[in-house]
């Protein structure tokens, strides 16, 4: 009789120790399938925040452009009225001199903005519109995520005094967001 409840102990001990291995294994693998689960929806969120962000930047591009072109088209259509003003003046006025003196200060102008917005887009910048009048000289320029750092605020002034000579003093930057 001691040998059967001995037998019987170890085949319930025996069943006990197979019964914790199989629910140990079901849950590590209840366990695995959930952190699975768990990554792939913090794939899917990740992607979903990563084309969300792309989206938005995207857009803040196709803004930045349309404000460009813009202010592009603002400048030539002021420009043109400018020359067209000048050209009735010089129809009615017989000092051609100061007429001619003040479209070749416009020409001037139209080249140095050129050159210096060609010069800025080639140092880096996405786009760039630069304005000359009396008063000074703007330059506007997409600002990026972190906005124009020190380093590119000089770049922009030695390109602007070296293409026009003018002193620090004269030149404005403006970050577009």
């Amino acid at each position: 009789m001691k040998a059967w409840k001995r037998n019987a102990v170890l085949l319930t001990v025996l069943v006990f120790v197979c019964a914790a291995v199989y629910l140990n294994w079901s849950a590590e693998r209840n366990d695995a399938a959930a952190a699975d689960e768990a990554m792939d929806q913090q794939m899917q969120e990740a992607l979903a925040e990563q084309e969300s962000e792309a989206a938005a930047e995207q857009e803040a591009v196709v803004v930045n452009a349309e404000y460009f072109a813009q202010a592009r088209l603002d400048k030539q259509e002021s420009r043109d009225a400018a020359l067209s003003l000048l050209a009735e003046a010089s129809a009615m006025d017989t000092d051609t001199a100061d007429t001619a003196a003040r479209m070749e200060e416009i020409a001037n102008r139209t080249l140095q903005e050129s050159n210096i917005e060609t010069l800025i887009i080639a140092k880096g910048f996405a786009d760039c519109v630069a304005t000359i009048s009396e008063n000074g000289i703007n330059i506007m320029v997409p600002a990026g995520e972190t906005g124009l750092q020190s380093d590119q605020v000089a770049k922009i002034s030695d390109i602007v005094v070296s293409e026009t000579g003018c002193g620090l003093e004269d030149i404005v930057v403006i970050e577009i967001k």
